[in-house]
């Protein structure tokens, strides 16, 4: 991966401005913070500066089992394509690996080895999309983990925007809120929403769950799900089960965004 340009001692100013813009904030580096990312060699661009920090992470690798392993995340300010043409942003890059489900840094207590996982998408790891069911009402599903099954259910509604004379002629806007029960405990854990459902209508049930295990060790389900309005970007939360508390809403732990800037958006 080249390095990156060094320039001569006239342009010592904004290479050494463009290098504090690499490095990682205060509030990003600060302890007990949890990141989410995806990544791959390849590298993903951003036009913005990226809300996360570059260094060490834990890629989760699933085959028939699931396992952490280390690897190092680069951020590097260049130029990129975008839909107006080159200009100045990031790229994203993890270091040559076999492909992972995420990358995760921040839980105390993760190392290498061996993860409980009761549920992993396997076409998550290849870009396969699931079977997706046409949003005609609800979705559920129960995930077999034992003691206590959690139960995920979207929970579909379809606004329709006054009279039509046919269906096709009366899109409307669709929202789904997404929520997940443990016994007598339910939460919302997001709402998607779209205005324009003939760009694309929410992910279903199939790909909404990318990933359910244990990566805080407290033997109980932590989740990774793609709450998108459309399957053309790629939008991920992690739920952390020991952030999940009596009477509070359940709040993502990390986010993580990316949008092809070479796509237009709507």
């Amino acid at each position: 991966m080249p390095a990156f340009r060094s320039f001569r001692s006239a342009a010592t100013g904004i290479a050494a401005a463009l290098a504090a813009a690499l490095l990682p904030s205060a509030a990003l580096a600060a302890p007990g913070t949890v990141h989410l990312i995806h990544a791959d060699p390849k590298g993903y661009a951003f036009e913005e500066k990226v809300d996360f920090p570059a260094g060490e992470y834990f890629a989760l690798h699933c085959a028939r089992t699931c396992a952490l392993k280390k690897n190092q995340v680069r951020i590097e300010a260049r130029q990129i394509a975008t839909t107006e043409g080159p200009a100045p942003g990031h790229v994203l890059r993890s270091a040559p690996a076999a492909p992972s489900l995420f990358l995760v840094r921040g839980i105390p207590g993760l190392k290498e080895g061996a993860v409980t996982t009761w549920y992993h998408k396997a076409g998550f790891l290849k870009g396969e999309p699931g079977r997706e069911r046409a949003w005609t009402g609800n979705q559920q599903r129960r995930f077999d983990i034992g003691g206590s099954p959690p139960t995920v259910t979207g929970v579909h509604a379809h606004k329709r925007e006054g009279p039509c004379a046919t269906d096709e002629a009366c899109q409307g806007s669709m929202r789904v809120d997404w929520k997940i029960r443990f016994g007598d405990i339910e939460r919302t854990i997001a709402v998607v929403e779209t205005e324009a459902p003939e760009l694309g209508t929410p992910l279903g049930l199939d790909n909404f769950v990318v990933w359910i295990g244990d990566l805080d060790g407290d033997g109980k389900p932590d989740l990774v799900v793609r709450p998108q309005n459309r399957e053309d970007y790629l939008e991920l939360r992690l739920f952390l089960s020991t952030e999940l508390a009596s009477g509070k809403a359940w709040r993502p732990a990390a986010r993580f965004y990316f949008w092809d800037p070479t796509r237009y958006g709507c």
